[in-house]
């Protein structure tokens, strides 16, 4: 039914029309084809797609494939490991079963073993805490791997340092021996007096002359 002067539709158009005139056809991407009688907006999308007249694809990351039609916001929520309104970021691989609260991205299942954290980002280092089963990040890596070079140099540094003064010290007792003890040394000189027998006179030590003993020598 229409106006009589104006020929404008009295009330709303027949599905698949809008305009004042209802005839101007609305877009084939809305959903059962009804759209707004001013705008010629879709009044609703198919799955998976959005925009005013439902031209534009959800991301695939939505559960479902579906999201909002104004903004893409994907209403049912992330696919498993995605969060953000449109569930273009990725939860944090150390996150139990690698999911999160859509919005913030928080682990909502906790942390694996050897990380914690709102998002589970950050390693326990301390107290022996640290898991062996999940790697450090490779700034990490690179200290512990310099620290084990430089204690296995200090090691071998020590043992040869202890190598050379044991060889220094063997070396010096060797030239030691080679040194003759003064006190050891006996020179029989041609002038020294061989004594044979020292007689008491009167109190007083006599001894044989030289002569007297090359005499006694002679006759034995």
């Amino acid at each position: 039914m229409c106006d009589k002067n104006d020929r404008k539709c009295t009330y709303e158009c027949i599905p698949g029309y809008w305009g004042d005139l209802c005839d101007l056809t609305c877009p084939l991407t809305c959903f059962e084809l009804n759209c707004n009688i001013s705008t010629g907006h879709c009044l609703k999308c198919p799955l998976g797609v959005w925009g005013a007249v439902c031209d534009r694809v959800c991301l695939t990351s939505c559960y479902g494939g579906d999201c909002d039609k104004e903004n893409s916001t994907c209403t049912h929520g992330c696919l498993a490991g995605k969060f953000g309104d449109t569930c273009e970021h990725n939860c944090s691989s150390w996150c139990v079963e690698q999911t999160c609260e859509q919005h913030s991205g928080h682990c909502t299942d906790g942390c694996v073993q050897g990380w914690f954290g709102e998002q589970c980002d950050r390693p326990l280092l301390h107290h022996g805490c640290y898991s062996s089963n999940h790697q450090l990040p490779l700034v990490l890596n690179t200290i512990i791997v310099v620290l084990c070079l430089s204690l296995i140099l200090n090691v071998l540094l020590t043992i040869r340092m202890c190598w050379n003064c044991r060889r220094k010290k063997k070396k010096q007792g060797g030239q030691n021996e080679e040194v003759d003890d003064p006190s050891s040394t006996n020179d029989v000189s041609p002038h020294h007096v061989i004594y044979e027998r020292v007689e008491e006179d009167g109190g007083y030590l006599t001894y044989p002359s030289r002569s007297s003993i090359y005499d006694q020598l002679e006759r034995n």
